[in-house]
């Protein structure tokens, strides 16, 4: 009888203490038993490294923990990558659980299909609301096999699966040359983006196994910070790969790019120096997109709403965002 391959879980941790213990016991549930958890604790100042230790001493077989100098999330990832030993990989943040099917399934989808990554879906946790969720082992049948340019397809159109890289088991000679990108936000797309085209085979299926924690300060988008400017540098990085490594998905690494970059327009001040850069690019290729009958309905509306111009794009923009 075959083997099973190994599973690290990689979860990154800073300044968690509140939603860790959830995150853990959540994995510790499993059905399967061929994993590991490794807490990376990056630098944590609340009391997060500590809770780390405890959750060790009380599952020791189960989790494994390292203590590092803060680095940020990109550094803490690449650093449980290089400190973990498995075939596999899976990601998850400490403030998100996952269901007791989580591990099983997506092992499950990609050993079955011999893929190189697996993908399920997520739902959202909205902070102060209590969340039941179906959780059920996966029906072979519910699996979707696709290429690696069929699978960037998807990615880019963001047909059901984006660029985070949590809800998805990889292969580990996936990251061979490939790292998070030290202090940057958003470090999930060039890395998912190449992980995606380094692959022979991606499934993905419909269970909602990961449940993303939604803050609500994150929702609220209260004040704009220059950081979040990093997704101007990620979305061209996306469309420079896109064009050398597979230039028949260029139509749809634009779509991305417009929706990249219309997300943060919306939130960038009006004196703002990036906005009329993001504004301009935003023209030059909205008739593409707006033209594109692949892309999405909210996608090419939004091209075809910015023929308006940028101040009435932003009101409607912001009435649709409140009725939705």
């Amino acid at each position: 009888m075959k083997e099973k391959m190994s599973i690290a879980v990689i979860i990154p941790v800073y300044n968690m203490k509140n939603r860790l213990r959830q995150c853990v016991e959540s994995l510790i549930r499993q059905t399967i038993d061929n994993y590991k958890i490794y807490l990376i604790d990056d630098g944590s100042t609340d009391g997060s490294g500590q809770i780390c230790d405890e959750l060790q001493s009380e599952f020791d077989s189960k989790v494994v923990v390292l203590h590092k100098v803060n680095g940020g999330v990109s550094d803490a990832r690449n650093f449980g990558i290089v400190n973990s030993e498995s075939d596999l990989i899976t990601f998850v943040d400490p403030d998100d659980y996952v269901s007791k099917f989580y591990l099983e399934n997506l092992y499950v989808a990609l050993t079955s299909a011999e893929a190189d990554i697996a993908c399920c879906r997520f739902v959202e946790q909205p902070e102060y609301e209590n969340l039941k969720i179906e959780e059920a082992t996966l029906d072979l049948k519910e699996i979707d096999k696709y290429s690696s340019d069929e699978a960037l397809k998807i990615l880019l159109y963001q047909r059901g699966i984006d660029f985070a890289v949590w809800g998805k088991l990889f292969r580990r000679e996936l990251f061979e040359n490939i790292k998070f990108p030290i202090g940057k936000r958003y470090e999930d797309v060039p890395v998912t983006l190449r992980l995606f085209a380094k692959s022979n085979c991606v499934v993905i299926y419909d269970s909602q196994d990961y449940i993303y924690w939604q803050r609500t300060e994150g929702m609220m988008n209260s004040s704009f910070n220059d950081t979040k400017l990093d997704i101007v540098e990620m979305m061209e990085d996306m469309l420079v790969f896109i064009k050398v490594e597979r230039p028949q998905l260029i139509r749809a690494a634009k779509c991305r790019y417009f929706a990249g970059l219309s997300n943060v327009y919306f939130q960038i001040p009006k004196d703002h120096e990036a906005k009329k850069k993001i504004w301009r690019i935003l023209k030059s290729i909205r008739k593409e997109v707006s033209c594109n009958k692949e892309a999405s309905h909210k996608v090419r509306l939004g091209a075809l709403l910015s023929y308006l111009g940028s101040q009435p794009m932003e009101v409607i923009y912001a009435c649709l965002k409140k009725d939705s």
